[in-house]
C-alpha cells in the first residue's frame, strides 16, 4: 500500500508550461558578449533574424534597453548566411542558407579609448533574449 502512494505521488504531472514560455527557456538569456573596436569604426555586434520552420527569416524586433555611453547602436537591415541557430522553432538545416534579418553595428566615438557597454532585447518567433555587449574601443598600436 505504501508502494501505490509512492507510485501515485511520482506519477502527479509538473507544472505545464506554454509552448512560448518552454521555447523562451531554451534560449540564451542575459548572455554578455565582449567585442574589439577602433576608435570612431562601426563593428559588427551580432545579426539576428526570427526564423520558422521553413527557415524563412524575418526582422526580429529589436530594442536597445541600455544605451552605450561613449558611442551608438544602429540597426541594419540584412541578408546574411546562418551561422547557427538560437530559436528552437527553426531547426539545424537553416545553418548555411541566407536569410534576412536586422544586424547590430556599435560605432564608438571618434576620441574614446575604453571599454563601453550597450544592451539589447531581441524577440525572436520562440520568445526574446537578452544580451549585453562589452565593447573594448582600442587604437592599435603600429607595428
Amino acid at each position: 500500500m505504501g508502494r501505490n502512494r509512492r507510485t501515485r505521488a511520482l506519477l502527479i504531472p509538473p507544472l505545464a508550461l506554454s509552448a512560448s514560455e518552454a521555447a523562451a527557456q531554451r534560449l540564451p538569456q542575459n548572455e554578455i558578449r565582449s567585442l574589439a573596436a577602433k576608435p570612431g569604426e562601426a563593428v559588427l555586434a551580432y545579426r539576428f533574424s526570427a526564423l520558422g520552420h521553413a527557415c524563412v527569416g524575418r526582422e526580429p524586433e529589436i530594442h536597445v534597453t541600455k544605451k552605450p555611453a561613449h558611442g551608438h547602436v544602429d540597426l541594419k537591415p540584412e541578408s546574411y548566411e546562418v551561422g547557427h541557430v538560437l530559436e528552437p522553432s527553426a531547426t539545424q538545416v537553416c545553418v548555411g542558407r541566407r536569410v534576412q534579418g536586422l544586424a547590430i553595428y556599435y560605432t564608438p566615438e571618434k576620441a574614446f579609448d575604453g571599454v563601453d557597454e550597450f544592451a539589447v532585447s531581441v524577440k525572436l518567433r520562440g520568445g526574446t533574449v537578452y544580451r549585453t555587449y562589452r565593447i573594448h574601443v582600442r587604437e592599435t598600436e603600429a607595428q
